[in-house]
């Protein structure tokens, strides 16, 4: 057998291992032919959607930096309205208990002013009398 493949001229074998390259080479070809068009359709899905001008990623992201400094500028307005809010409230409230302490102050004051006369027995020996002495007394109390 080997002398059978010496006698064939050095030529057919070469040709013969040319096209079985040329026919690998042709089908590798082929397979990368579909797979960089296989390629090129998912590279311009993806660039799509990306640089889609309504529903792109660019569009998405710059939407939400602009929301995003929207509510900042919400939230900064929110906070002074809410401290000013908060100032006017304590001061509303320092004035109230300013208030309430004067009005405690006068309830004490009042409510001693009743223990003294409600402890001092009305003077006199008649009703009228005493409803006299009652009237001065309150009278008197109420000049002061």
């Amino acid at each position: 057998m080997i002398d059978k493949l010496l006698a064939v001229p050095l030529w057919k074998i070469t040709t013969i291992v040319a096209g079985i390259a040329c026919a690998v080479l042709i089908y590798l070809l082929a397979v990368s032919g579909i797979e960089n068009r296989g390629l090129a359709a998912a590279r311009t899905e993806l660039a799509s959607r990306i640089n889609d001008p309504k529903t792109g990623y660019v569009v998405r992201l710059a939407q939400a930096q602009t929301n995003v400094e929207t509510l900042k500028v919400a939230l900064d307005t929110q906070r002074t309205s809410f401290q000013t809010e908060s100032a006017r409230q304590n001061e509303a409230l320092r004035a109230s208990e300013q208030r309430l302490a004067a009005a405690q102050a006068q309830t004490r004051t009042m409510e001693t002013k009743l223990a003294r006369f409600l402890a001092t027995a009305p003077q006199g020996a008649t009703l009228d009398e005493r409803v006299r002495d009652i009237d001065q007394r309150i009278l008197s109390e109420l000049d002061q």
